[in-house]
């Protein structure tokens, strides 16, 4: 089930005496969010053609993927349809069509708290 993408764990009272922060945190991302109309979804846009879960994008070996669950309808990337159930991996800087929704795969900087 892809309900849950991302978690917050504390650690606290268990690191070296000499810590001074005393407590440290992590964001655990998983490897794969959901892209679709239906609420639930990692990213979820409706009134674009989207089935309820449309596609995946997903995460390792160090690349990106992305992969069509949709049965219906269509997903590209840099205007290659990917069949259905599909992986095709993805570089920084493709066009993906999903549906009716276009997305550019950028880099984006991580903004520290």
């Amino acid at each position: 089930h892809w309900g849950l993408n991302a978690l917050v764990l504390h650690r606290r009272k268990n690191l070296d005496v000499s810590d001074p922060n005393g407590m440290e945190s992590y964001c655990l991302v998983f490897r794969g969010m959901t892209l679709g109309s239906d609420a639930g979804c990692a990213v979820s846009v409706p009134d674009q053609g989207l089935e309820p879960v449309h596609a995946l994008l997903l995460y390792f070996n160090g690349q990106f993927y992305l992969e069509n669950v949709s049965q219906r309808s269509s997903v590209s990337v840099n205007t290659t349809s990917i069949p259905a159930n599909m992986l095709i991996p993805l570089c920084f800087g493709d066009c993906i069509r999903i549906a009716e929704w276009d997305l550019k795969f950028e880099v984006a900087r991580q903004i520290g708290l």
